[in-house]
């Protein structure tokens, strides 16, 4: 357990040495507080909800300048030039690694589209057992 601890503790400095130095490199300010939609011209880190963090420069609230995209145990994504949240010149990752990770990210995008699908599915039966005069009860109408 100290050996995680002191593995994601040595991640984080990594990370906030490495925005510090993106933000020398790019002559931006740190960005304030916690993620807003509202950043602009600076460098920060923003922690996805599937844990996934992105290190680099924000403009117009969009991920643009140098960065990278982290996944949630510290494996390297991707890294480079960004634009409009959109990675436009990649530096720093193996192409057979870099494919790999394209393969998990569209891996991740569909886990998210199935899961708001199922709740949305949810929700329709949740809907419809209430206007028969139902209770919806453990994902079941109870009548």
């Amino acid at each position: 357990m100290r050996t995680l601890t002191a593995s994601l503790a040595a991640l984080m400095l990594l990370a906030v040495g490495f925005a510090a130095d993106t933000a020398r490199a790019q002559n931006l300010p740190s960005c304030p507080g916690a993620y807003s939609n509202q950043w602009n011209n600076c460098v920060g880190t923003h922690m996805y909800a599937n844990g996934d963090k992105f290190v680099g420069a924000f403009r117009n609230d969009k991920v643009s300048g140098l960065g990278t995209l982290y996944a949630a145990n510290g494996t390297v994504l991707k890294e480079g030039q960004w634009e409009n949240n959109v990675l436009i010149r990649s530096v720093g990752v193996a192409p057979d690694s870099a494919k790999s990770q394209d393969r998990r990210i569209r891996q991740l995008e569909q886990e998210d589209r199935d899961r708001r699908e199922a709740d949305a599915r949810e929700e329709r039966r949740r809907r419809s057992c209430v206007a028969m005069n139902g209770i919806w009860q453990f994902g079941r109408c109870q009548r």
